[in-house]
């Protein structure tokens, strides 16, 4: 079996596994059925967005992050997570995949300005979290269940998922610091959800898609195979 087969195999299992855990009911409060029957069949599915918002809840502040401004919570963000979800859709929709990553930063501005006036305490981190696990999403259902995807949908997840960027959060980080795939020193202090920068975040991305390149992988195959 050629590498290119092995890792088709190892994408479709993977997404299969990744979305069943995800799904087990013994996760109470923090279950995302993606597949649920009210799903709406869209890309932008409250129940999709709902479960990628849940993600960016921030736990216990780390020694010397100083106390935030603003609640830590998620919830009263979900109307405005819809729409800026959304608006995303319909900014991929028009773009070519070169502006992928000027779109990203783009909504993840947006929400975390809306979060902003609801009196949350968002970082970049939380947006970046948001969209990542959002088109994570996608592409598992594109890639395990495809047929339950908007012919629409499925190609427009077709055309960027090359593009996706991995999920940065406390296990991408250890995941770094471990395999010493990235210089130690520049991830030393950083807390995703509390004062990852932009810039640190792009070096990050930067150091997750040369690994994904020398395996023939997509930076959002790479997480779902290798950190995840």
């Amino acid at each position: 079996m050629t590498q290119a087969s092995n890792n088709k195999f190892d994408i479709e299992e993977n997404a299969r596994c990744f979305i069943r855990r995800i799904g087990d009911p013994n996760r109470g409060s923090k279950r995302v059925n993606l597949l649920l029957k009210q799903w709406s069949g869209t890309i932008s599915d409250e129940c999709w967005v709902n479960g990628a918002l849940s993600t960016t809840a921030l736990r216990k502040r780390p020694h010397g992050i100083r106390k935030p401004d603003g609640d830590l919570g998620y919830k009263q963000l979900k109307k405005y997570a819809s729409e800026v979800a959304s608006e995303f859709v319909s900014l991929l929709t028009l773009a070519e995949e070169t502006r992928y990553d000027q779109i990203f930063i783009s909504v993840c501005d947006r929400l975390q300005l809306k979060a902003e006036r609801v009196g949350l305490y968002w970082t970049f981190g939380r947006s970046q979290k948001f969209f990542n696990i959002l088109t994570k999403y996608w592409f598992c259902i594109a890639k395990a269940f495809p047929s339950k995807l908007r012919h629409v949908d499925l190609e427009l997840i077709n055309k960027f998922y090359g593009n996706f960027h991995a999920p940065v959060d406390s296990v991408t980080l250890r995941f770094l610091r471990q395999h010493r795939q990235s210089n130690s020193d520049e991830l030393t202090g950083i807390y995703w959800g509390w004062n990852m920068t932009k810039l640190q975040y792009e070096c990050i991305q930067k150091n997750i898609r040369l690994n994904a390149a020398q395996n023939s992988l997509a930076p959002v195959a790479y997480e779902l195979i290798q950190i995840w």
